[in-house]
């Protein structure tokens, strides 16, 4: 699984939209749209905003080495 389905997996776990996401993340909805389609590789500020907000593991989200979202 790539960085990108796992952050589409984050979206749909929390029941979001895009453009929600975006808010959530302070990231361009074309930006985040360009990472989903693997057009742009996802950027340090925008993982580290999933992390945060999201309670994402980081490993996870990068590796998918540990399960989707942090205890």
């Amino acid at each position: 699984m790539s960085v990108a389905q796992r952050i589409r997996d984050v979206i749909e776990q929390n029941g979001l939209t895009l453009e929600e996401f975006s808010e959530k993340t302070g990231s361009k909805i074309q930006r985040v749209k360009d990472v989903l389609r693997g057009k742009q590789k996802v950027p340090e500020d925008m993982l580290v905003a999933i992390v945060e907000v999201f309670n994402v593991d980081a490993n996870w989200l990068l590796e998918s080495t540990k399960p989707s979202l942090s205890a």
